[in-house]
C-alpha cells in the first residue's frame, strides 16, 4: 500500500468509480481546483472533517474506509504528522533480536525480529507505573509478531471491538513504542481509566494537553490538565505503524 498524507490513492480510485472529477471535490470542500492539486501532492493536510466529508460524498465501503485511514495514518506517522520525515530511532548496542530464514522462494535469506503481540483486551490489568508495555505483553501473551526492522521497546496490539472510536476494523494491528513518550503532533494509542482504548494526536499546550482526533469528526477531543491527567488516562504510547486486518501476521 502506498502512503499518502491525504490518502489520495483511495480518493482517486473512488472518484473514478463514482464518475466524479477533481473539480467536484473542490466544490465539495469549498476550495479552488489548484488547492486540490496541492492536496494531491501532499502540500497540506486535509482536516478530519474534510476527510469525513469526502468519505460520505464518495460513499466509501467499510474496507475502503479502513484502507483509507490506514494509508493516511501511516503516512502522517512517517512524516511526523507535519510533513517532515521522521528520524530513525537510535538503538542501544546490546539490543537482542531473533533471526529466521525462509526455506523457499527466490530470496532465501530474510532477517526478521520478534516483538510481543496481544489483543487490547489484555490491557485491562496493565499497570504502566510498574512495568513497560513490551515487558507486560511478553509475560502475559504467547503471541508475537515478526517485523523487518529492529527497534527497542516496539510491541504490537490487535484492535478489538472496544475501540469503537478508531477508524480501524477489529483485527488491525497497531505497532507502538512501548518505552517512549510522544512528541507534539504524534499519533498515540491511549488507554483511558474507563477501559477504552483510543487513537489520538498528542498536542501539549501550556498546562493542558489536547488529544485530538486524527480520523474523523465523530471522535470526541480529549482535554486534560497536566496535574489531573491521571484521573482520566492510564497510559499513552506513540504509534510507529498501523497494519490493516489483512496484513496482520502472527506466529
Amino acid at each position: 500500500m502506498k502512503r499518502h498524507v491525504n490518502g489520495w490513492e483511495t480518493i482517486a480510485r473512488y472518484l473514478k468509480l463514482r464518475g466524479k472529477q477533481q473539480q467536484d471535490l473542490a466544490r465539495l470542500l469549498h476550495i479552488t481546483p489548484p488547492a486540490i492539486s496541492q492536496v494531491k501532492n501532499g502540500c497540506f493536510l486535509l482536516s478530519p472533517g474534510q476527510l469525513a466529508t469526502i468519505i460520505n460524498y464518495l460513499e466509501f465501503d467499510e474496507p475502503a474506509i479502513n484502507e483509507f485511514y490506514t494509508e493516511l495514518f501511516n503516512a502522517r506517522i512517517a512524516t511526523d504528522g507535519r510533513g517532515r520525515e521522521a528520524k530513525a530511532p537510535e538503538l542501544p548496542p546490546n539490543w537482542r533480536f531473533s533471526v529466521t530464514f525462509r526455506k523457499s522462494g527466490p530470496k532465501r535469506r530474510a532477517e526478521t525480529y520478534r516483538i510481543p503481540l496481544a489483543g487490547t483486551a489484555l490491557l485491562d490489568h496493565y499497570a504502566a507505573l510498574f512495568e513497560s508495555l513490551p515487558d507486560y505483553l511478553a509475560r502475559h501473551s504467547d503471541e508475537f509478531l515478526w517485523v523487518p526492522e529492529r527497534e527497542e521497546g516496539l510491541c504490537a496490539l490487535r484492535i478489538g471491538e472496544e475501540m469503537g472510536e478508531a477508524a480501524l476494523t477489529p483485527g488491525s494491528l497497531v505497532l507502538v513504542r512501548g518505552r517512549s513518550y510522544p512528541d507534539p503532533g504524534q499519533l498515540c494509542l491511549i488507554g483511558l481509566l474507563s477501559g477504552k482504548v483510543v487513537l489520538r494526536e498528542f498536542w501539549p499546550e501550556g498546562k493542558k494537553v489536547f488529544f485530538r482526533e486524527a480520523s474523523d469528526h465523530r471522535g470526541r477531543e480529549l482535554v486534560v490538565t497536566r496535574r489531573g491527567a491521571a484521573r482520566q488516562i492510564r497510559w499513552v504510547y506513540p504509534v510507529r505503524e498501523i497494519r490493516p486486518r489483512d496484513d496482520s501476521r502472527s506466529v
